[in-house]
């Protein structure tokens, strides 16, 4: 478990994102109408909180960078652009909020890549071509599974990067296979 607290001061406790079944919107503030992130609080093991850096600065800085590049972007089911393509019935909540979403499980990339020098596992773990803005809403479906970003509605170029990921590194499990499992084809409706 892990203790969380948002710039409002409001605290929370969830799971901790070491854990399996962590879902990224624990990191946000449950209390009605704030939905901001978690600062950085984490539980120490002792019952207090302090604040922890978990990755190295090279990969923290990437981490950043994705995320701001990311969420300037409304969220993807309800981003009004391709409307055709997205959830024509979709209600961001919160409405300013907006989580950056690996297409590609963050955790999948880690353990499958992980043993990379930071400058390398940053390329990859945080390009923000895997990435996609979604609300609170949108982003808990996701990861549930309840709703999917599916393959048509992927940029091609994510496709060509995977593709390129998988000639420099070979000997790795198949990205793009990967990508394949997360985003499926939308089945025809009947």
């Amino acid at each position: 478990m892990a203790n969380y607290r948002c710039s409002n001061g409001h605290t929370w406790t969830g799971k901790s994102s070491l854990s399996k079944s962590f879902n990224p919107g624990e990191l946000l503030c449950p209390k009605q109408g704030c939905g901001l992130p978690n600062e950085g609080m984490k539980s120490n093991g002792n019952g207090s909180s302090s604040l922890r850096a978990v990755e190295s600065p090279v990969l923290a800085e990437a981490h950043s960078r994705f995320t701001q590049l990311v969420t300037e972007w409304p969220c993807f089911f309800a981003d009004t652009v391709n409307r055709e393509l997205r959830r024509p019935d979709h209600q961001c909540w919160p409405r300013r909020h907006r989580d950056p979403h690996h297409l590609i499980p963050a955790s999948w990339i880690k353990q499958h890549f992980g043993d990379l020098p930071d400058v390398d596992l940053a390329d990859i773990l945080y390009a923000s071509i895997i990435g996609v803005p979604l609300c609170r809403r949108a982003h808990e479906a996701v990861e549930a599974r309840t709703d999917f970003i599916y393959w048509h509605e992927l940029d091609p170029e994510l496709v060509e990067w995977c593709k390129r990921i998988e000639a420099k590194y070979p000997d790795r499990q198949s990205i793009l296979e990967r990508l394949k499992l997360e985003s499926p084809v939308r089945k025809a409706a009947a």
